[in-house]
């Protein structure tokens, strides 16, 4: 992890304290030794810490592999099966509508991710949940330049309204119309197997299903050439963009909303690597069962309360 910006170096150092706090190595580095470690990187670093954190993952073929044991433990996997609604009878989800029927259910999991809150509205229950677009730009330049994942800065995720019961991805019908948006970039630079790299990430409030505007990964592709010069040239394979489920306060919404209905959702960014605690965690709400841990901090109702 590493700033070039001054302004951003105590977010770096809080980032890297809360980091540590959670078992996570977090190694100081000086300015000076950033570029024995990774040559590439811009001269110009003032802030750095080496994390010994994570491992590189393909979430399609993750999740790929987690339908297949699904499947083989039993379950029905439906492919691109479109579920419209929830079907609510006397203050109890039933089941879903689909586009192949009704399918009943004792307990329906809602984790439709940016879309969860528009499926709960109909039955009165409120989700503070908001689509946040993100992009990547994935390029190739040839040889490899940098062998570690580098974040540029620290996570800074939610800013500009000043309330964190009012993320800046809510727009209101006045700034919509007047054109005002907000948007964080920020260059983490991601090394594939094959030598191409993968620049990222964004944050942008998402009001559309599709995005042909390309003026936030113009500056997704402007950063990581500022953090890493020798992309300069490199050539662009693709750019695409993606939408994240956002709440206020950062953390997911997982718990039951009412009778046969359990949500689980909000996980921003950190889909995959939540995921397998958020799974545990519903589950035990699903089945009944004693919680893996405290689930009061992610009780979807608790921005409501």
């Amino acid at each position: 992890a590493v700033t070039l910006d001054e302004d951003e170096v105590d977010d770096l150092r809080g980032w890297a304290e809360a980091s540590a706090a959670v078992g996570v190595a977090a190694e100081r580095v000086e300015p000076a030794d950033v570029r024995r470690i990774e040559p590439e990187l811009a001269p110009d670093v003032v802030e750095a810490y080496l994390l010994d954190e994570g491992h590189r993952v393909d979430p399609a073929a993750l999740t790929g592999a987690f339908a297949a044991l699904a499947a083989k433990s039993g379950a029905d996997v439906r492919h691109h099966l479109a579920a419209r609604r929830l079907i609510e009878r006397s203050g109890r989800v039933t089941g879903v509508v689909t586009d192949d029927g009704v399918v009943e259910a004792d307990v329906v999991v809602l984790a439709a991710g940016p879309w969860s809150a528009a499926i709960a509205r109909p039955l009165g229950v409120t989700l503070r949940v908001a689509g946040a677009r993100g992009w990547l730009v994935h390029s190739a330049p040839g040889r490899q330049l940098v062998r570690r994942w580098i974040q540029s800065g620290a996570r800074r995720l939610l800013h500009g309204h000043g309330s964190r019961s009012d993320p800046d991805l809510v727009v209101s019908l006045r700034e919509f119309g007047e054109g005002v948006g907000s948007h964080d970039v920020s260059p983490m630079i991601q090394p594939a197997p094959d030598g191409s790299i993968l620049a990222g990430t964004s944050r942008e409030p998402s009001l559309a299903a599709d995005s042909y505007d390309l003026d936030v990964a113009r500056m997704v592709a402007n950063e990581a050439v500022r953090l890493i010069p020798a992309l300069a040239d490199a050539p662009v394979i693709a750019t695409w963009s993606g939408v994240r489920p956002v709440s206020p306060d950062e953390r997911p919404l997982i718990g039951r909303v009412m009778e046969g209905l359990v949500v689980s959702t909000g996980h921003g960014s950190e889909g995959v690597i939540l995921g397998a605690a958020s799974a545990e965690l519903t589950a035990a709400i699903v089945l009944g069962e004693k919680p893996p841990f405290d689930p009061a901090p992610f009780d979807p109702l608790r921005f409501e309360r």
